[in-house]
């Protein structure tokens, strides 16, 4: 789980600043990664260079782009580069986008599939979503010392862990709440299922998401814009 905080203002990331070295040091350089590999693999924003700071800046949906922000000031580095040049080369044949359904509002949730780039017959199915979606549907989580380890089935298991993370420790302070999970599969079984289901059909969806693993949980500090209230005021004003 990982909270940070006001993504879409980068002087107010203080409590985010260096939060992947934390994280590498508690789950190990794996988890960091696979959370940074998600990110930009689920990711539809664009980087833009700003000449005047000398900077790339992501440009798109705010959470969507906060999140590339965030791994940004976190000065992730990767054996394949930094940000900017993973964010190039997720568009390469090795990492091609081989299916995507676009988030879904009744379902909650969208769906990436990519190549991976250190096995040509390799895929990577991301999902991300809100938590009782995304959760529900996972079977595996990792451990401290980064093995993959049994996820709780039962419904009181996975009750317990939505409280604690969404109700109890980031929706109650008002947090925009989603969760990312994975699994990887095969080129070939991954063209079996499309060959037989359609790819927005409910039967495609749920082959594809059976025995996902749990990765993460981001909690967004979304404040109301400043003028907000005052336009809530004028509004029960002419209703009065």
């Amino acid at each position: 789980m990982v909270q940070v905080s006001d993504l879409d203002d980068c002087e107010k990331m203080d409590r985010a600043d260096r939060l992947l070295n934390r994280i590498g040091q508690s789950f190990g350089r794996q988890t960091v990664d696979d959370m940074a590999d998600a990110i930009i693999a689920l990711t539809d924003v664009r980087l833009e260079a700003c000449p005047i700071e000398a900077v790339y800046k992501p440009q798109g949906a705010p959470c969507e782009a906060g999140l590339i922000r965030f791994i940004m000031e976190n000065d992730y580095q990767s054996a394949g580069g930094d940000v900017a040049r993973l964010m190039k080369y997720r568009n390469s044949d090795e990492t091609r986008k081989i299916a995507c359904l676009p988030f879904d509002q009744a379902l909650k949730r969208k769906i990436v599939i990519r190549k991976v780039p250190s096995d040509p017959n390799a895929a990577r199915i991301y999902l991300q979503g809100a938590p009782e979606e995304v959760i529900g549907l996972c079977k595996f989580k990792y451990n401290v010392k980064n093995n993959r380890s049994p996820l709780p089935q039962s419904r009181q298991d996975k009750h317990s862990l939505l409280d604690q993370t969404v109700s109890g420790r980031m929706a109650e302070q008002g947090l925009k709440v989603f969760s990312i999970a994975y699994k990887d599969t095969t080129i070939d079984e991954l063209q079996k299922i499309i060959s037989t289901h359609n790819e927005e059909s409910p039967e495609f969806r749920d082959t594809i998401e059976r025995d996902l693993v749990y990765l993460c949980t981001f909690g967004f500090d979304d404040p109301l814009r400043a003028d907000i209230p005052e336009a809530v005021q004028e509004i029960q004003g002419r209703s009065e």
